[in-house]
């Protein structure tokens, strides 16, 4: 193995997702090659901070039981209820509202979709 090839390939070692034969093959190289050993390491070290500064933190006890009240409308939502905190993101408190914005953020995202989709579907149709 070349280290071109190697170097190319490490994003996906990293990763683990090559094939068991693959993962050997450039091991064996990076058993070899100091330099390919040390961008091995380098890569690694990136790929396992960026799996750590993403991980979703645990929702706060009673979230699922609060956010099915509210949905079926047994709870009323006080302000109060809208600064309560749902969990923790990067060492700060997500307020149960701004979790709301995302919600609905998410919808409209997924409806604009769909409308997308329904009017190219009629422009294919015309055409």
């Amino acid at each position: 193995m070349i280290c071109d090839e190697c170097k190319n390939n490490l994003g996906s070692w990293a990763k683990a997702e090559l094939s068991a034969a693959q993962a050997n093959r450039l091991e064996q190289h990076l058993a070899e090659c100091e330099s390919c050993s040390v961008a091995a390491h380098n890569e690694l070290a990136i790929v396992t901070a960026m799996r750590e500064s993403q991980e979703i933190p645990p929702p706060s006890p009673g979230f699922e039981k609060q956010v099915l009240d509210v949905a079926i409308g047994r709870a009323h939502r006080p302000a109060e209820a809208l600064r309560t905190t749902v969990g923790v993101a990067h060492g700060q408190a997500v307020p149960l509202q701004r979790l709301w914005s995302w919600v609905l953020h998410l919808v409209l995202a997924g409806v604009q979709a769909r409308n997308r989709r329904m009017n190219w579907r009629r422009l294919k149709r015309i055409q």
